[in-house]
């Protein structure tokens, strides 16, 4: 039987710093390639020369060089089309294959040739850190990824099967498919940019069947910056899996599309943006419905909330994309103006494009010039021979001296010695006192903080004067700051403390009561925080920034604010940001009503100020710490933080009269008895 023939097929631009490390796993396989086709896209570093260098050592490379830039589709595209062997493997610049890649996968193939593909399980390498994280070991995501379940080889039914029950993990850097039925589902689609390869994978193993090696064979990259990393640009995303949407209606994908509606699991890795794209277009809504249906139950299972929770949670992430045009014609018209710079700037790449070929020219005048320079450098070469000459009778005497510092180095070494054995005694001590510390653990400080109350401060103080780290738990997003579980898991081991805002929402209490039993809410009279929020947006960041700042600041400025005065920008905080505030507190009072986890407790900003020794006392006593593992730190103000004064009640002589009524009126008067916030008698009925 004739053994099938494979090649690889990799793309490169600007990648040198990887290549080796690449280049090394593919050439250096157990089972060789008969084809390695590398492509290099117009790299402006040292990317060409260590390509060359392999393809010197290894004869099987064949090098190609674009005279200028393609872009990633287009570059695979024109070497795709030189592949003539059976079977081939696209892989990235910045990915690494093991030695054993292609006999394992090679083998299973072998065995089942009437199989589309082959794809093994998915590995991520972090960046330059060398970690190396098994999907199939993470306990979130190892039901999906880990692949030990599956037969050695899997029939479309079988496949479809899977995919009724979860998605179907095909990662694109492990995939060995064959180039004919590549072809013939229509191969790498330029249109659908980073999900070309994924899609036309799926294609294949949906009509052909695929085979499964479940370990770990490839490892990509986790790269910022990279292109596949563009998949994260929501504007991008949703251009591309539009394109997806119409590609399954064409007649060419009809039965892809009817076994996605039945198995919607392989909708998941676009998470809720795909619900906005497929309701955009009623054609759509038959694979909306199986999907949002999918959704739901596993953001219920995943958040464990009730059906009418989960089902309106995602409604409301999935439908403002098709009234974005109608609610915030600016932000339209915004992006259409980036959109035509955007073309402006192609424009000038081009240009660009053009100046490098003029440069290439020069370059080619300057090899001619350099080898005049070798003449000039062979007479020199004579002469410095003369030199050398002098230079051995120079020598002689330097030989004798350096007997001299040979025996005062040795005098060196032996005090060196004792200077060793001396650091090793030390780091003894040291590791044993780490250890030491190790069994000493803190219970886990989760506190969270009304904006402009000292959160930067409070965390400083006790993460210095115990020694702990800081951990921040939520997306950083006031009011509706979630809190992200992953990160609350790492709090709850202990020698943490938080600095965050979130509020008391259902799913924020669900997961503080899942893993501490206790929080501190930590809070400032609303009306001098709301002063000291207006100081803080008056600061050089944000007025740097402006267009951002008026876009991404919740809730949104009017469009003048840095161009009105201070009384103005009170009156808009006071119609704006204090029901916030209020509301946010009042909320976490009637979670701290409620028996039961987490214990709450209320402290002030004001008694911080009058006494920080009995503010950190009260706060060590809650969280059970002994007052002996804290030594008060000396904290300088951090003007990245815009500390400005901490005055307590510097508001009454800076807002007006009417501004002091308006404020009053929106603090219910329990809620100011309850924590002592002084109001006017007119407004404690």
């Amino acid at each position: 039987m004739i053994r099938p023939s494979v090649a690889i097929v990799m793309s490169n631009y600007n990648h040198a710093r990887y290549l080796r490390e690449s280049l090394g796993g593919i050439c250096g396989q157990t089972r060789p390639a008969d084809e390695i086709i590398v492509i290099d896209d117009c790299s402006t570093d040292n990317s060409v020369e260590i390509i060359a260098e392999f393809a010197t050592k290894c004869p099987t490379i064949r090098f190609l060089r674009n005279d200028h830039r393609l872009g990633v589709q287009d570059a695979i595209a024109r070497a795709v089309s030189l592949v003539t062997a059976d079977y081939f493997i696209w892989t990235a610049a910045d990915d690494r294959l093991l030695p054993n890649f292609l006999e394992k996968s090679m083998a299973v193939l072998e065995r089942h040739p009437q199989a589309g593909l082959c794809f093994s399980e998915t590995t991520e390498l972090r960046d330059d850190s060398g970690k190396i994280v098994p999907f199939a070991t993470e306990p979130t995501v190892s039901h999906i990824f880990n692949l030990g379940d599956l037969p050695e080889y899997m029939t479309p039914a079988d496949i479809v099967k899977r995919m009724k029950r979860e998605y179907l993990p095909i990662a694109a850097n492990t995939v060995v498919v064959r180039r004919e039925l590549l072809q013939a589902v229509g191969g790498y689609l330029r249109q659908l940019e980073w999900h070309a390869d994924s899609f036309a994978y799926t294609v294949v193993a949906l009509r052909y069947g695929t085979c499964v090696v479940a370990e770990t064979l490839a490892l990509i990259r986790a790269t910022p910056g990279s292109y596949s990393q563009a998949m994260h640009d929501p504007a991008r995303q949703t251009i591309v899996l539009r394109t997806m949407l119409d590609l399954l209606a064409s007649k060419n994908y009809r039965d892809v599309r009817r076994i996605l509606r039945q198995c919607p699991s392989n909708f998941s890795p676009w998470l809720t943006l795909m619900l906005k794209v497929q309701f955009s277009k009623i054609r759509d809504w038959d694979l909306l419905f199986p999907y949002l249906i999918w959704k739901i139950r596993e953001f219920k299972r995943g958040h464990r909330l009730s059906w009418a929770d989960t089902f309106f949670h995602l409604l409301r992430r999935a439908i403002p994309l098709r009234l974005a045009p109608r609610l915030f014609p600016d932000l339209v018209a915004e992006r259409n103006r980036l959109a035509q710079r955007l073309g402006d700037l192609t424009a000038e790449r081009d240009g660009a494009a053009n100046a490098l070929l003029e440069t290439r020219k020069e370059l080619h005048a300057i090899g001619i010039e350099r080898n005049d320079l070798a003449r000039r450098l062979g007479d020199l070469e004579r002469e410095t021979r003369q030199e050398l000459h002098a230079v051995g009778v120079e020598r002689d005497g330097l030989t004798r001296r350096l007997g001299d510092l040979e025996a005062e180095r040795n005098r060196l070494a032996s005090e060196l010695e004792l200077v060793r054995k001396d650091y090793l005694s030390i780091k003894d001590i040291a590791e044993e006192y780490r250890r030491a510390l190790e069994k000493s653990l803190l219970p886990p400080m989760l506190i969270t903080t009304m904006p402009k109350s000292g959160t930067y401060y409070i965390s400083k103080l006790f993460s210095q004067g115990l020694f702990i780290r800081t951990r921040i738990v939520s997306q950083q997003y006031f009011p509706d700051d979630v809190i992200r579980q992953p990160e609350l898991r790492v709090l709850s081991r202990g020698s943490f403390i938080s600095q965050d805002h979130f509020g008391a929402s259902k799913i924020n209490l669900t997961h503080i009561r899942r893993h501490v039993d206790r929080v501190i809410v930590h809070l400032r009279d609303p009306r001098q925080a709301l002063l000291s929020y207006v100081h803080y947006l008056d600061t050089e960041r944000f007025k740097l920034n402006e267009k951002e700042t008026l876009l991404f600041i919740y809730p949104p400025l009017p469009d003048d604010f840095y161009r009105s005065d201070l009384a103005s920008n009170i009156d808009w905080a006071i119609e704006n940001w204090l029901p916030l505030l209020v509301q946010w507190v009042q909320d976490w009072v009637e979670a701290a009503n409620q028996n039961g986890r987490p214990r709450i407790k209320f402290t002030h900003y004001e008694d911080l100020v009058v006494d920080r020794d009995k503010f950190v006392s009260d706060v060590l006593d809650f969280f059970s710490i002994p007052h002996n593992r804290f030594f008060p730190p000396n904290i300088a103000p951090d003007p990245e933080i815009h500390f400005r004064k901490g005055e307590i009640d510097e508001w009454t002589q800076v807002f007006s009269a009417a501004q002091i009524a308006a404020a009053n009126a929106l603090i219910p008067a329990a809620l100011a008895s309850r924590f002592g916030w002084p109001l006017p008698d007119a407004l404690r009925k």
